[in-house]
């Protein structure tokens, strides 16, 4: 049987948080796990919101 993994930061919508989403097979999932990837799409809640970084332009560095 497959089942889904994710892994937060991508390019998909998964119950309203962007998330990676891999299909694998049930008895790799331990193994995903181990390498950082979420087994329940609730987890992704969990996770600590990532601040994104500002993007400087040029009309934030004139002065006067």
């Amino acid at each position: 049987m497959d089942t889904a993994v994710y892994k937060p930061d991508g390019p998909c919508k998964v119950w309203g948080v962007m998330a990676h989403v891999k299909i694998v097979d049930h008895t790799e999932i331990d193994k995903h796990v181990k390498d950082g990837w979420l087994d329940h799409p609730s987890k992704l809640l969990e996770q600590p919101k990532r601040r994104k970084a500002k993007v400087v332009t040029d009309a934030d560095s004139n002065e006067g």
